[in-house]
């Protein structure tokens, strides 16, 4: 190309050329020569072979354009500016070289492009003819703007893509979203969405010019987008394919004349073409998306290269849509959860709480006919195992909810093997007592440490007791061996009771999984004692595994907890729980105020703390507790939670603000049906000094009445 234009602007042809001079300098010529005169038409008098190829077909048929005028060959536009050049280089003498230059050949309807020369030659002082040298450049012009046009469609997707991730409220994207394709692809953009209810709703509208944006979206507002038969909307819809129109005017009248609103954005601006695209994303036709190109004029028409970029611009605003409308799916669907969730938690612990209740004024009444002996001793047994089971099978239920959703909280300190076996002892023993089992216990006093929470792993061991004596028929044998293997300490819990089945083995550690009963084994529980252990070991990072032969071949559960090695300043914990044999007495008589809307807890509570000598006053509401306190110099205030008019905690906040002033402020004790976490943590902030569960133990009751 360069070598051609160099050749344009130097070469000097001698005239007058004969056709025979011509063909023989430039017949086989790669590029087009032909000279004209300078008559009115400027009518072609010679050329070469090479300039046929430059003009329109029919020409080309023809084999000559000797006598044609430059009238004959240009559409109006392109020969209007040739004829302008022509005149200048005619009236000025002067050479005229362009590059790029487009023109549409008759009858050919597509525009090319040229890189042409056109010299003078003079006849004398005269300029007699007009020498035109060219050569087409149309597939080099074409493929740099469609580089061009790709670069910049590669620019806007990727904008695109930016604008499209930056948001999740849908309509607030799709917004933006509408904007950037004005920016670069048209001058409106429209955004319709098909709703739940099978409508159309439009969620977006942007205009180049932002001074008729609110006239749209008006004219939108007052017309919406409907399903009509013939609407371009409602036939992209129906096709799932893209619809393209390019010469509106007619159509644009005919359809404002009959009233068709789906073209009323056009009153504001008239429409010269519009390009629209289905959304559908995972396979479902969610919506449209319009481009309308206005009556500027540099507007230009919609181009198969335009499709592809609205159609693919289309994909990714789906692909938004889709994304938002999951998002905000999964968000309701997780704010759905968590509300059922905290329905659950609410339910737990109020069944906790109403079963835990009535439990309480059944202990304290044991605890009383304990306290005043007689002859009904097997009697108040049964009943104190059964509350004690009911306990069990209450606390077992929430502690597995909590540790299910991850609500356990651990409290770790080191702690001896020995210790917590002793403990788990106490808890396990009156079932084994009673079923006159033999136990044999190999656990060091010293040596196997474990960091954990030793309420916990206390209750770990109690279950693996209570297990395996609820399943060792009367005089079995049962063993707990302790031993240091490695980083590890094993705890062993060995019976020769009912065994294992094969089957059950694998999910032995499942809630609400239990072995086959009898009716000798049939000693109640819920299926979650295993499960306890498991969920309770596997916190503390350990395992637990089970084995049995089978059954009525006995079984043996082992437990592994990563050993802790014991700094100097870091002794372990000998005990949990103080042994009940050295419990020590309950300290000096005291004034105590009892408060509980359950009358039969507060008649008994208070009868036994009468017993023990304690002076006890009573009130079943905060109010009337507060008017006691008028004249009454309590020492300890024992108060229900779950009050009616003013509950627990706000009874302790006002009690403790009476006793500001007091040279002693009162011990406070709460006595609930609720136990978890955070009613201990609002008993904290309430002022309470220690938070029972119901039932309440009366002798750790006791101790707690006598703490300092």
């Amino acid at each position: 190309m360069a070598k051609l234009r160099h050749w344009l602007e130097d070469a000097r042809i001698p005239m007058p050329l004969s056709e025979a001079t011509l063909l023989a300098m430039f017949g086989g010529a790669p590029f087009g020569v032909a000279i004209y005169d300078v008559s009115a038409e400027y009518v072609c008098v010679r050329h070469n072979q090479s300039f046929l190829g430059l003009v329109g077909q029919e020409y080309r048929r023809r084999g000559s354009i000797v006598g044609v005028s430059l009238r004959e060959l240009f559409d109006d536009r392109s020969y209007d500016a040739v004829r302008g050049i022509f005149d200048r280089v005619r009236d000025t003498g002067e050479r005229f070289v362009v590059d790029e230059f487009p023109a549409v050949l008759l009858p050919d309807p597509e525009p090319r492009y040229y890189e042409w020369s056109l010299t003078p030659s003079l006849d004398g002082e005269r300029v007699a003819w007009l020498v035109c040298v060219a050569v087409e450049v149309t597939d080099l012009v074409c493929a740099r703007q469609r580089a061009e046009r790709d670069n910049k469609h590669l620019r806007f997707l990727a904008d695109a893509g930016a604008v499209l991730a930056s948001a999740r409220d849908v309509d607030a994207t799709l917004n933006q979203a509408a904007r950037h394709a004005v920016e670069w692809f048209a001058d409106l953009c429209t955004i319709d969405v098909v709703s739940p209810e099978g409508s159309l709703r439009r969620v977006a509208l942007a205009h180049r010019d932002p001074r008729l944006q609110d006239e749209m979206r008006a004219i939108a507002d007052q017309y919406p987008t409907g399903w009509e038969k013939g609407h371009p909307v409602g036939t992209v819809l129906a096709s799932g394919e893209s619809l393209v129109a390019n010469d509106l005017p007619a159509s644009v009248a005919d359809a404002i004349g009959s009233g068709d609103p789906s073209f009323a954005l056009s009153r504001a601006s008239t429409p010269r073409a519009y390009l629209i695209c289905p959304l559908v994303a995972r396979g479902h036709k969610i919506g449209v998306i319009g481009f309308v190109v206005t009556d500027r004029p540099t507007a230009a028409a919609y181009s198969k290269g335009d499709l592809a970029l609205g159609e693919e611009f289309a994909r990714r605003v789906a692909l938004a849509i889709d994304n938002a409308q999951l998002h905000a799916e999964a968000e309701a669907a997780r704010v759905s959860a968590e509300a059922a969730n905290r329905a659950k938690d609410e339910f737990l612990a109020l069944l906790g709480h109403e079963l835990r209740n009535p439990l309480a004024p059944i202990r304290t009444a044991v605890d009383l006919m304990n306290l005043r002996g007689g002859a009904t001793q097997n009697e108040r047994n049964v009943i104190e195992r059964q509350v004690s089971h009911l306990s069990r099978l209450i606390d077992d239920l929430l502690d597995v909810s909590r540790i299910a959703r991850g609500k356990i909280e651990l409290t770790q300190r080191p702690v001896e093997l020995a210790a917590l076996v002793a403990d788990a002892l106490e808890q396990a023993s009156p079932l084994m007592e009673r079923r006159n089992h033999h136990l044999v216990l190999e656990v060091a006093p010293r040596g196997l440490t474990v960091n954990g929470d030793g309420f916990r792993l206390a209750q770990v061991i109690a279950n693996l007791l209570t297990n395996a004596a609820k399943y060792t028929p009367a005089g079995g044998h049962i063993s707990v061996h302790g031993a240091r293997e490695g980083d590890s300490v094993v705890l062993r819990v060995r019976d020769d009771g009912a065994g294992v089945r094969p089957e059950l083995l694998p999910v032995v550690f499942d809630m609400f999984v239990q072995g086959q009963r009898t009716i000798e084994h049939a000693s109640g529980g819920l299926g979650l004692g295993l499960a306890l252990v498991k969920n309770l070991v596997t916190l503390h990072g350990g395992s637990v595994e089970a084995r049995s032969e089978g059954s009525d071949r006995g079984s043996e559960f082992t437990v592994r907890l990563p050993a802790y090695d014991v700094s100097d300043d870091a002794a372990p914990e000998n005990a949990i729980r103080e042994p009940v044999s050295h419990r020590q007495g309950f300290g000096a008589p005291r004034r105590i105020l009892v408060v509980d809307d359950n009358a039969d807890a507060l008649d008994l509570l208070a009868e036994a703390l009468r017993r023990r000598g304690h002076e006890v006053v009573v009130a079943e509401d905060g109010p009337a507790a507060l008017r006691v306190l008028e004249s009454f110099d309590l020492e300890v205030g024992i108060f229900d939670i779950g009050l009616p008019v003013m509950d627990g905690f706000e009874l302790a906040v006002q009690v403790l603000k009476r006793a500001s002033s007091a040279a002693r402020r009162p011990r406070l004790i709460a006595a609930s049906g609720y136990g978890q976490p955070h009613d201990r943590a609002k008993s904290r902030d309430a002022g309470f000094d220690v938070h029972f569960v119901k039932p309440v133990d009366l002798d750790a009751l006791l101790r707690a009445i006598a703490a300092p």
